[in-house]
């Protein structure tokens, strides 16, 4: 089980429909808008920025946040596709940052 994923704001309606799958998969699951550290509106920078602080996995269907998540050039980005919202139809992404690569087996 993972420790911490990071919902981003334009996934509210689709985490409390999977709340309870998100539950098993990862111990803390935060929500930007709901979080106090992770305020309603949080701009893309910032909110990679938590995500490498707090070491989260973000699960977002922002195609492009991932830029905001590079800094020095010696991050890996992850990016996998991790379902799809029912609502809006689109695609949703788990985007995770590793400092120096992806570790084995991943």
């Amino acid at each position: 089980m993972l420790a911490k994923v990071v919902i981003d704001e334009q996934l509210a309606g689709w985490k409390e429909l999977h709340y309870a799958k998100l539950k098993s998969l990862y111990e803390n699951v935060l929500s930007v808008g709901v979080d106090p550290s992770l305020p309603k509106g949080i701009k893309d920078k910032p909110l990679a920025a938590y995500c490498k602080r707090e070491k989260c996995l973000l699960l977002t269907c922002d195609r492009k946040v991932y830029v905001n998540f590079f800094e020095d050039g010696t991050e890996t980005i992850h990016i996998k596709t991790f379902g799809k919202n029912e609502q809006s139809g689109q695609t949703i992404y788990s985007v995770a940052i590793f400092p120096s690569g992806p570790p084995q087996g991943s």
